[in-house]
């Protein structure tokens, strides 16, 4: 009977370990998630405002560049 009542919560204590584990993960991942996003966003500004300056300066291939960019790479989700 006593052995029953052990084995009971040692099944118990894993699987909540294993749910834990799981939930642990999912977090990780979704913050990794959301940095990389961030990345995203600060390198699609950052190019966006290069070809900016680029253009003003009077760069002659920077509406070629412009056009390009905007075909090919929207904003970030």
């Amino acid at each position: 009977m006593y052995a029953v009542i052990v084995a009971i919560g040692l099944v118990g204590l894993i699987g909540l370990s294993v749910s834990m584990g799981f939930s642990i993960a999912a977090e990780r991942v979704e913050a990794d998630r959301k940095k990389l996003v961030e990345r995203e966003w600060t390198v699609w500004l950052r190019e966006h405002e290069i070809i900016g300056v680029a253009e003003m300066t009077g760069c002659p291939c920077c509406a070629l560049l412009r056009a390009r960019a905007e075909l090919q790479s929207a904003p970030p989700a």
